[in-house]
């Protein structure tokens, strides 16, 4: 894959491996920061093949190049509501089913957010480990 120069939204820089994100998911994913108003600031993206945290699924999406980790924590409540608004007006369109995730735990605040071309309904999930 490579990375598309012409996102409104997004540079290369911004990515840990640029390269290995899938262009469909990206060009979703500036929709939804467009829609939201607000800076995305990406903690996490795609993973080349054996770079695995602890805990994370053998099954994820960052491995495909179709999910990001967002840092949270610096949002107010209103972009919050907004980001999470524009997620959700846009799962629709997204090339595949949503996997939205707000992570909050003593040692870790992000939103997870993905898109599996394979599953079957959107998901939202709730995460405080």
């Amino acid at each position: 894959m490579s990375f598309p120069e012409d996102l409104s939204h997004f540079k290369r820089a911004e990515f840990a491996y640029p390269d290995l994100m899938d262009v469909a998911f990206l060009r979703w994913l500036d929709r939804v920061r467009a829609m939201a108003g607000v800076r995305f600031f990406i903690t996490n993206d795609a993973r080349p093949g054996g770079e695995m945290p602890i805990g994370a699924s053998s099954k994820s999406l960052h491995k495909r190049g179709r999910a990001v980790d967002l840092r949270s924590r610096d949002w107010t409540a209103e972009e919050k509501w907004k980001v999470s608004a524009a997620i959700h007006w846009l799962a629709d369109q997204a090339p595949g089913k949503v996997e939205f995730e707000q992570v909050y735990s003593k040692t870790d605040q992000h939103w997870h957010l993905g898109v599996d071309d394979h599953a079957t309904s959107h998901e939202l999930i709730e995460s405080d480990e």
